[in-house]
This record gives structure tokens, sequence and C-alpha cells, in this order.
């Protein structure tokens, strides 16, 4: 079986949100599906009979169990093995217990189940039930959403296969292979690829940072030309250019890895100033990196980046711009030495944690019950763990949805807690955290 064309373009869209090779999430959905996410026209599950068991209580339990929908022991509750069959079963243990029924069953082709439905941000398990059933894209956007909350997308992103595979489908995934299987139709997928990638073998057609001469010279020029890049055009692919190529692509709307290949240079060639202008205008903010020479200030996941433009945009509008200060840092194994706390530093992988000044027109920062609104923002939008205000107009941003270890989604850094205000900003996190948005 293979993967058809609607859903790898729905891959397509969900690895750019994610930040990922869209070559990399096919390669689960491949795996998770057969390459089949439709049976018999339906959105595959899988019945959890002995979830259903504990979700259950006294006489509803006793009925279900009768009824062999339900039974203590995993497995014993076997799945039919038409689909048709197995929703005819779901609408069984419904009439028992609608959200019971609906949380002890695996949804789609990433076979997400439905108890996950408010860790992964949907309003009840109806509602992740639907966007599994509504199309393949929404079985891929559920899927999505579970990779990002497991915090896997580092893994993926530098393809650590063994480590995404313990992480999705447990620690004895090496009796399946499962980690093998997902290398070899990665590599599948790459083989066959039509688009080109930014992140594979062909580095020919790459530039990026580290290069030299004339390929570096003609980007710094177009860049410099769409208003992107304000360097000098001297063919040295730094700092400074690969945050242009990073601003460029989040303006363009494609995989932002500040590395220009096939997909970002085709796009500077039909980009114009004016698209740039309405891209701007679209609903998010500049966001640029400063101290940019850091060991802490490597570029953040792409989502990060994203959720981020987006969110300053939602609280401030337009005009205002977002500069990291203090982002990811090298990764284990690379040389140089590494600072920095666990927060920036994401077990290893770096780059889902971010300090940064926002920055209005006038050059001045946002600050004090201003900037809390931010906070209380992210933390209602469920974007990830926030902290106000390290010192004047900083606030620290992540994109986990649950914390690390001796950790919290928010809390108040001594400066903040020192001024008049501190005691509402606060209560301003608190309101964020219980989903309560800024008014």
């Amino acid at each position: 079986m293979a993967l058809d064309d609607g859903a790898i373009q729905g891959i397509k869209l969900e690895a750019q949100r994610l930040g990922i090779e869209w070559q990399v999430l096919a390669a689960v959905a491949m795996i998770e599906s057969a390459g089949k996410p439709l049976w018999d026209g339906l959105c595959p599950i899988r019945i959890e009979g002995h979830y259903f068991d504990k979700r259950l209580s006294g006489d509803a339990r006793d009925l279900a169990r009768k009824s062999k929908l339900a039974h203590p022991k995993a497995g014993e509750i076997k799945n039919p093995a038409k689909m048709a069959d197995r929703y005819k079963k779901l609408a069984e243990m419904m009439k028992i217990n609608p959200e019971a029924a609906l949380e002890s069953c695996s949804w789609g082709l990433g076979q997400v189940m439905g108890s996950h439905w408010r860790r992964l941000g949907y309003d009840s398990a109806r509602a992740l039930a639907d966007e599994a059933q509504h199309s393949v894209a929404g079985q891929i956007r559920l899927m999505g959403r579970y990779i990002e909350s497991a915090g896997l997308i580092g893994a993926l992103r530098i393809k650590d296969w063994a480590q995404f595979a313990a992480g999705y489908n447990g620690q004895n995934f090496k009796k399946n292979n499962y980690d093998v299987k997902l290398s070899k139709a990665y590599a599948g997928f790459v083989k066959k690829s039509e688009d080109g990638i930014q992140n594979g073998d062909a580095r020919q057609d790459i530039v990026e940072r580290g290069n030299t001469g004339a390929k570096v010279r003609a980007l710094q020029k177009r860049l410099s030309e769409l208003g992107y890049y304000l360097g000098a055009i001297d063919g040295m692919f730094g700092g400074g250019t690969e945050t242009a190529v990073m601003d460029f692509q989040r303006d363009a709307k494609i995989l932002v890895d500040g590395r220009a290949g096939p997909i970002t240079l085709g796009k500077l060639e039909d980009w114009t100033a004016r698209s740039r202008s309405a891209a701007r205008a679209a609903g998010s903010v500049e966001v640029v990196y400063k101290n940019q020479q850091a060991t802490r200030n490597r570029r953040c996941t792409a989502n990060l980046e994203t959720l981020l433009a987006n969110a300053v945009f939602d609280v401030f509008g337009g005009g205002v711009q977002a500069q990291i200060y203090s982002g990811g840092q090298a990764r284990r194994g690379t040389p140089g030495r590494r600072t920095g706390s666990i927060r920036h530093d994401d077990y290893g992988l770096g780059g889902r944690a971010l300090d940064a000044w926002i920055v209005k027109p006038d050059g001045k920062r946002i600050t004090g019950i201003d900037l809390a609104r931010l906070g209380q923002y992210w933390l209602a939008s469920k974007f990830g763990g926030c902290g106000v205000e390290m010192a004047e107009g900083g606030i620290h941003l992540d994109e986990w949805t649950t914390p690390p270890p001796g950790g919290g989604m928010y809390w108040m850094y001594p400066y903040a807690s020192r001024q008049p205000w501190g005691n509402r900003a606060l209560q301003m996190l608190i309101d964020g955290s219980r989903g309560v948005k800024p008014q």
C-alpha cells in the first residue's frame, strides 16, 4: 500500500506546522497505517476493552463485561476484522457511557487514544473523534498534535528513530523493528520525492551556515533586495544571513530552518516586496534573534517561532517586534561548551524554549502588566509554559504542554515579584493556566 496524494498533501501541511521534513511525518503515517488511512471508507479505530473497563464502575461495568465490551485484562476484548463491525461495537459501548467509550478507542492513522483529548487541546473526546473522522487530513493533524505533546518533534527533526519509537510505541519497540521500519520508509519517501528536500542528502543544492562564495553572495543580494537582509554582501553565510533566511521562510510559510534549499530558493525567485508586506499583515509580527553569537542563542524550533509571532500579533497587533535574546543551544555531542538551564536545553535536543523582549515601534520594551498579558494569552492558548519577568521586559516562553521534572507551567521571576504589579501579574498567569485569555 502507499499513501495517496491527498494524504501526502495533509502530511506536508502538518509537517510544515511542526517544523520537520514531510518525508519524516510520512514515514510515521505509513508505518502506523500500513499506507491505509481509511478502512472501507472509515477512519480506523481500535477498541481497548481493558481501558473501557477501568473507566466504568458499578452496574455500568457489570453490563459492559456481560456484553463482552469490557474486560480487566488487556487483549481479552478482540477487535473485529471489519471496520464497520468495530463501529457497531463502539455504538454498543456508547449506549453504556459515551465519553468513556470514545476515550477507550485509538483513532486515525496515528492510533491516538481518545483519552488524550484534554492534553491535546480538544474540548472533549467527541471533538477528538470528530477531528479524526472528518478527513484524512484531520487524522494527520491529530497525530501531529500527539507527537508535539509527547515532546517527540526533536527526535523526528534529527531522525533519531529509536528515540521516537520508544516515545511513541513504548520501550518494547525493538520487538517489531519499529525504528528500522521508520528509517526504511523515510528513505523511500526521500527517494520518490519530486520536490527536493531542504534537510536531505542533496548538499550541493543547499546554501547554509558556514558556506562562502558566489552562491552565498547571490542569496544575500536577493534577501537584501526584499528587505530581509541588512548586512554586508560578502559571500559569508553567518548568523545574519541565517536569520534573514528564517525571516523569509516564515513569511513564505515554508519550513523554517535557516537553510536555503530548492524550495526556499524557488520561492525567493518569485517573491516581491509586495509579497513581504502582505505576509507581514496576515497575522504575525517579525521575529529576530539578538545576541546571535552566544552559546545559548541558536535558533528555536520553527513551531515555537511561529507561535511567538502569532501570539505577539494577537496580543499587541502589528508594528511590534519579538527579539529572541536567548534561544536554543548546541545539541549533545556537538563541539563547544554547553551552558544554560534544562528548559532551553530540552534534554539535549535544544530550541524548545526562549527568552525574548517584545519591542514597540519606538524601540521601547513592553513590560509589567502589558507583558503579563502575553504570558496569560500563551498559557490560555495552551502553547506551553511562561515565566514573567526576569528583568525589565524579559519573558520566558516554551512549547511544552507538560513541564520538565521539578518545573511548573508558569512562574514569576524575583524581579517581577518585587514590583508593585507583581501580584496582579501572577493572577493573570493563574487565569491563563485556567484557559482565560486577557481582555
